[in-house]
């Protein structure tokens, strides 16, 4: 099958070329949906649904489609050569167990659709074609950048030894246009990036030039990550600014001897004594959710009325420092075996414990291996530590329950099991520091 596109996915065993052979999708959920719409992925010849009423014909990319059962599958024709794409390993058993023995081997378990890339010539072709980039450009109505994006990237790949380099494609980065480089071996090289448009969250809306100025100003006072930046350049109007730096990994192990280094690392931001003209008061995420909510979940939001009254004065008692303002897991990478803190542009005054609560409760809901309270406290403060500062951590760490209760209240998947789980957790927060 000749395709003018060429994606490949990341698995566990290396990687496939998916487009030299017809797919078979399995599931037809909202990840599947955007597997075929931002990919763009033209050589589906049927999709498997386990769910009756998603099942029948439907059209994919303005062509008729099918969507079948598995027992369907086991009696369908198909071409011998065809791959089953899967997009969580989650199901990947029951899926062996229900059609192994129809295609053996061929199975692409694309745990996530950011592990399906399409892979370009140069920089300039994925900057201006790929699905992804173009839906960015879409959403931040940020067209009228995008000669300034080509040309910023075309001048630092030409100072760059890429001899070696072929491969260029997309990563879907949040609110920035981002460009992966990769060897002949498809490892990832190098990571171009261009901030321009507004954050999308309840931070700051737009980004004003002043801001970016400050963030790139207090980067480059705090030297932060100039072992992974190669290029950095900011527009003289302030609208934009790129950076080219060397590609770290995402597998880092967060044991004690990482942990102790991300958190001395954050630590030196909160105590630079630097400052900037973004204040952000954590509360206000609260506030922004609860209110988008109001009108479609009434209900639940009245229930959590007297979870503000427990910790809200807790959670707003603190001293503003330097904050990155976006902290988790997957703002960190492994670079030469060193842990490095990346996407600093939310970067703002406000609760040092924001950072440090977010990281950990991120860590521990997605099941990341990482280390108690009382080490994270004690790495932290060190001999510093007082029993207000662990009043305010214990605090806002409910505070990240309560904000993850109101994300999933938003997309349907919270339940009463949740809001009582948390509400039990503040009652004893309470008890305990005698609020």
């Amino acid at each position: 099958m000749i395709m003018d596109k060429q994606y490949v996915a990341e698995t566990d065993d290396g990687l496939i070329d998916v487009t030299s052979f017809p797919v078979v999708l399995w599931s037809y959920g909202e990840h599947a949906k955007r597997i075929v719409n931002d990919r763009q992925l033209d050589n589906i010849i049927c999709v498997v649904d386990k769910d009756v009423e998603k099942q029948g014909d439907i059209c994919l990319r303005g062509k008729r489609c099918c969507v079948i059962s598995p027992e369907e599958l086991r009696k369908a024709i198909l071409p011998k050569d065809c791959l089953v794409l899967i997009g969580s390993d989650l199901y990947k058993e029951a899926i062996y167990s229900d059609i192994s023995d129809l295609f053996k081997d061929r199975f692409v378990i694309c745990k996530d659709e950011k592990n399906l890339i399409q892979i370009h010539k140069d920089i300039r072709e994925c900057i201006l074609f790929d699905p992804i980039l173009n839906r960015k450009t879409y959403e931040g109505n940020c067209s009228t950048l995008l000669p300034e994006c080509v040309s910023v990237a075309e001048k630092m790949v030409s100072n760059l030894d890429v001899s070696s380099c072929k491969y260029y494609s997309a990563i879907d980065a949040g609110h920035k246009l981002s460009v992966c480089i990769r060897n002949n071996e498809f490892e990832p090289c190098y990571v171009f990036q261009f901030s321009f448009w507004e954050q999308w969250d309840w931070r700051i809306s737009p980004m004003q030039n002043d801001v970016l100025v400050a963030v790139n100003s207090a980067c480059k006072q705090l030297e932060i990550n100039r072992e992974l930046i190669c290029f950095s350049e900011i527009d003289a109007d302030s609208k934009w600014c790129a950076e080219m730096m060397h590609a770290g990994v995402s597998d880092l192990e967060f044991n004690e001897e990482n942990m102790v280094s991300i958190l001395s690392k954050i630590k030196r931001i909160h105590y630079s004594g630097l400052s900037m003209p973004v204040y952000i008061d954590p509360w206000t995420r609260i506030d922004f959710l609860r209110h988008k909510l109001r009108n479609t979940k009434k209900r639940e939001i009245d229930e959590t009325e007297k979870i503000d009254g427990l910790i809200k004065k807790e959670c707003r008692n603190y001293e503003s420092v330097l904050i990155h303002g976006d902290f988790h897991h997957g703002n960190i990478l492994k670079y030469r075996n060193e842990p490095f803190i990346i996407d600093w542009e939310s970067m703002c005054m406000s609760d040092p414990m924001y950072d440090i609560c977010r990281f950990v409760f991120y860590l521990r809901l997605y099941d990341k291996k990482t280390i108690s309270d009382e080490e994270v406290l004690s790495i932290y403060f060190g001999n510093d530590l007082k029993t207000t500062n662990k009043r305010h951590y214990y605090a806002m760490m409910l505070f990240c329950e309560y904000v993850e209760y109101l994300l999933q209240l938003m997309y349907g998947n919270a339940s009463q099991e949740l809001v009582k789980h948390l509400i039990e957790s503040i009652m004893r927060y309470k008890e305990e520091y005698a609020i």
